[in-house]
């Protein structure tokens, strides 16, 4: 397959002729620069009496995995509702083939001078422990469902020993039971949780009728990978995509200052809270024409907005945003349980307040080119680059988009039985503020993942807003310049509008002294000033006063005198 090709494999919001845009970009792109198009060679087996290598992602989560001293911070956990009358000997079963199939669920890693190596063992025993709850009251079971969830996720692993995946099933009865899985990031992404259900939706429903599966033999494994980009990934193929990043990024502000409403500290993620609301139709249509009419993807559309949204609240127009892409570039990668999910730094330009027309066509070029060159790890890009490393903050950026396209998760174990995921936050903020877009039949979800060390719910609330407000207003008029787009509902513009009606009156024939002085009378006790802890009451306030007009009176100061004062602000 075509470098190209491959790209547009990648960007699952764009329309048949979006998709063709894009080839066509590509392509003259590479034929204006002479250069031809690179074809991959297919990924080959690799030879399991060699050591074998971890990817570069694998290594950078190895890496983090050790400081973080085995955490629970990798953790990918899941739970399913299953509806119906489950044979829990055929679910186990099903799970063993699974991991005979895959061997990145039989792997451990071990360090050999210093660098992590993937260990794969023959078999391993596959565990399916069964939690009898059925006495449980029915009124209670959501909240343990809830408890023994979180307490599976925060469970580290033993990246050295443990099996990394685990799976236990919760029994409320013979028709209602809950599947909470957990996998170690360093083997697994969300792409490959959609994988192992497809796999296991197949596996169940053959061994629980009796017939043989039907999944095809795998072409490669993820060692086979690892082994391959390694040895790919170098020379003029990975000059090519660090030169393009080297320019892209080169003087780009290393942090986004955000204002928080906590203190930023040291720490490997935050702790995650989240609010979710579902855009109008009408609006969501809106986006969609906005976006066909520039020639854009829905993508492009809200990172203009997000961009829009950052720069005003930060008063930077240099601003870079990141965004997961699924990392699958190669057919044979496509139905294997691994880590091949990349990060994307998207670095968008609002200088000179461009009308948000303009700022499209900035977001689409900056875009595709880095589609065209997603195939570096976000790893090697922060080897190359090597920003100035701050514990408080990811590095090179520290918020993200995303547009969710990852494959469903809901499956039919089999015709009586429904599998259904059970949505819980998230136990770590991996990013600051994360706006997650959900395209679900004609309605478009969003929802704010944040750190809640960082930011108090109604800040997150009043951002809500303020996004819907701004993808109001580009739809309503994408050729304003961005700083006179409204970021407050009308509403809201009336009550600051209450709140700066400050005016009052007072007697303008009285001097400031004067006023101060009849208000000393009046409330003594009273706070007037205050500064770095120390205040004055009115009282003291008019003493001091009066002091300082004492001594300026002996020191021949009268009417009309000049008299120069130097205060703190």
């Amino acid at each position: 397959m075509a470098k190209s090709e491959a790209k547009v494999e990648q960007v699952s919001d764009l329309t048949p002729e979006q998709q063709a845009l894009l080839l066509r970009w590509l392509q003259t792109k590479r034929a204006k620069s002479g250069e031809q198009e690179k074809v991959y060679s297919s990924i080959p087996r690799a030879s399991r009496e060699r050591e074998i290598p971890v990817s570069f992602a694998q290594q950078r989560i190895w890496f983090l995995d050790q400081l973080a001293a085995g955490g629970a911070a990798f953790n990918i956990p899941q739970a399913a509702r299953i509806s119906g009358a489950l044979d829990v000997a055929s679910l186990h079963r099903a799970f063993v083939e699974i991991v005979r199939r895959h061997e990145s669920l039989r792997t451990r890693f071990v360090v050999n001078n210093g660098l992590p190596l993937q260990v794969i063992a023959g078999e391993v025993a596959v565990d399916l422990p069964v939690i009898d709850l059925e006495g449980l009251p029915e009124g209670e079971r959501d909240s343990e469902i809830e408890q023994r969830y979180f307490a599976a996720a925060s469970e580290g692993f033993d990246l050295s020993s443990d099996p990394l995946l685990r799976v236990k099933l919760l029994r409320f009865s013979a028709t209602e039971h809950v599947l909470v899985l957990v996998m170690h990031h360093i083997i697994s992404d969300g792409w490959s949780m959609g994988v192992l259900v497809g796999e296991l939706a197949e596996l169940y429903d053959a061994y629980s009728t009796g017939r043989m599966p039907a999944l095809a033999p795998m072409p490669i494994q993820y060692a086979d990978f690892a082994v391959w980009q390694r040895e790919w990934l170098s020379g003029e193929v990975i000059e090519d995509q660090l030169s393009y990043w080297r320019a892209r990024l080169a003087d780009a502000p290393p942090v986004l200052e955000l204002h928080t409403d906590f203190p930023r500290v040291a720490a490997q993620g935050y702790r995650s809270a989240r609010e979710t609301f579902v855009l109008e139709r009408e609006l969501t249509e809106g986006l969609q024409r906005l976006s066909r009419g520039a020639g854009v993807t829905l993508f492009m559309t809200l990172l203009g907005v997000f961009a829009t949204l950052l720069s005003r609240h930060t008063g930077q127009h240099d601003v870079v945003i990141g965004t997961p892409i699924a990392g699958r570039t190669r057919a044979e990668t496509e139905g294997l349980i691994g880590v091949f999910i990349n990060a994307l730094a998207l670095r968008v330009d609002l200088h000179g307040d461009p009308s948000f027309e303009e700022l499209l066509q900035r977001v689409r070029e900056v875009t595709l080119g880095a589609y065209e060159h997603q195939v570096l790890p976000f790893e090697k890009l922060v080897e190359e680059l090597r920003p100035e490393r701050d514990p408080r903050y990811p590095p090179l950026f520290q918020v993200a988009l995303v547009l969710q396209n990852t494959p469903s998760i809901e499956a039919r174990l089999s015709s009586n039985l429904q599998l259904s995921t059970i949505e819980f936050d998230n136990l770590v903020a991996k990013y600051e503020l994360t706006i997650t877009a959900e395209e679900s039949g004609k309605d478009l979800l969003f929802t704010f993942e944040y750190g809640r060390d960082l930011f108090a719910p109604e800040t997150i609330v009043r951002l809500l807003g303020q996004w819907r407000e701004l993808l109001k207003a580009v739809v309503a008029m994408p050729s304003a310049r961005l700083s006179e787009l409204p970021l407050m509902s009308a509403e809201e513009e009336r009550e600051l509008a209450a709140w700066n009606a400050t005016a009052g009156e007072y007697e303008l024939s009285a001097c400031l002294h004067e006023l101060v002085e009849r208000q000393a009378a009046l409330t003594p006790e009273r706070i007037a000033v205050g500064y770095e802890g120390e205040v004055l009451s009115y009282a003291e306030l008019n003493a001091r006063a009066n002091q300082l007009a004492r001594h300026l009176c002996r020191l021949g100061v009268g009417p009309e005198t000049k008299v120069g004062v130097l205060l703190e602000r």
